[in-house]
């Protein structure tokens, strides 16, 4: 028998295992419902980690913008609220 059979047969148990094992008619509603709260936590948890790194990413290329700027600038930048544009 070929690898590529062997995986498939695999694959194909696998999913019809899986496949009774949710809808299983006593105990499937539950596994079921289950299932959809930990895909929806994984899913929050995902969601809050990638808007954590955005916001950390957004500020190093704010730094890196101003850092930038202040070299082309050189010394000369102004600061405060009397500087002129």
């Amino acid at each position: 028998m070929r690898v590529r059979s062997i995986v498939t047969l695999g694959t194909g148990a696998a999913l019809g295992a899986g496949t009774m094992y949710l809808l299983d008619p006593e105990h499937g509603p539950a596994r079921r419902r289950e299932a959809r709260r930990t895909a929806l936590r994984e899913v929050r948890r995902g969601v809050v980690r990638a808007v954590v790194r955005a916001a950390q990413r957004a500020e190093e290329v704010a730094t890196a913008a101003v850092a930038g700027y202040v070299d082309a600038r050189g010394a000369s930048v102004p600061t405060g609220r009397g500087a002129r544009r």
